[in-house]
């Protein structure tokens, strides 16, 4: 299915990331749901004594450095394949994160601990950071910069752009928190905790869904709107159109 890639309004933005959503709603879900529902289990799994002190920073330093940005990375290539006209598997997606863990990872670090340091310092650079680096993701998957490059890159495409990520944000966060909520109400009398845990999982990953959509969405929305992003894909897919028409039939 073909989707329109040019300058929008952030209504546009967030209607083109349900149309997305729901497109692909299985693929999408099910890309952040193979990470995120095994976490929730596993959080279930575990003796609550390991989730404190010492055991918890862990998790949380895991959760935050190496799954979060790994399922983000993976849920970015998903979507801005599908979103450029292109097909993909999530073998493919899987195979193209894989080759770029390491830098990924570190990009992430470096970005988490900018984000630390200045919410040290005061509350307000933090969230400015946080803001700032919210299309990281995008720049390391679709342009492959990493490090203090990627950081500069997307604190470049989020100049003027700061309202509509913090709406992005707290509609995945708003999203997440009803969905949660309303299948807990529906399983209230379920005496099954893994069932919670499983429920939990695939909630938290159709609000991810949603939000890694439209933050691929606002990436190229930016890149249109600041670089004619748009006309250049216009460009390449008459020049691919012309290379298959020249091209010799059988």
């Amino acid at each position: 299915m073909a989707y329109e890639i040019r300058e929008m309004a952030f209504a546009e933005v967030l209607d083109s990331a349900f149309q997305l959503l729901r497109d692909h709603f299985v693929l999408l879900v099910g890309t952040s749901a193979i990470t995120l529902v095994p976490v929730q289990l596993g959080i279930l799994l575990f003796p609550r004594a390991t989730l404190r002190g010492a055991g918890g920073i862990v998790v949380v330093a895991l959760l935050i450095l190496i799954i979060s940005p790994f399922v983000r990375a993976l849920q970015a290539f998903v979507i801005g394949e599908l979103y450029l006209g292109r097909s993909v598997s999530l073998g493919q997606a899987y195979g193209q994160i894989l080759r770029i863990f390491f830098p990924l990872t570190g990009t992430i670090f470096l970005s988490s601990l900018a984000i630390m340091g200045a919410t040290l310092l005061l509350v307000l650079p933090g969230i400015y950071f946080g803001l700032a680096f919210v299309l990281i993701n995008q720049v390391m998957v679709f342009e492959r910069t990493f490090g203090a490059q990627a950081l500069g890159r997307s604190r470049e495409l989020m100049q003027g752009n700061f309202l509509r990520a913090i709406g992005i944000l707290l509609l995945e966060a708003v999203m997440s928190w009803t969905l949660t909520f309303g299948v807990s109400l529906a399983l209230r009398l379920v005496p099954w905790p893994w069932l919670h845990a499983l429920a939990a999982g695939i909630s938290a990953s159709v609000a991810s869904a949603f939000g890694a959509a439209a933050l691929v969405v606002l990436y190229f929305e930016i890149r249109c709107r600041k670089e004619a992003f748009d006309l250049e894909h216009l460009a390449r897919l008459v020049e691919v159109g012309d290379n298959l028409a020249a091209a010799p039939t059988a």
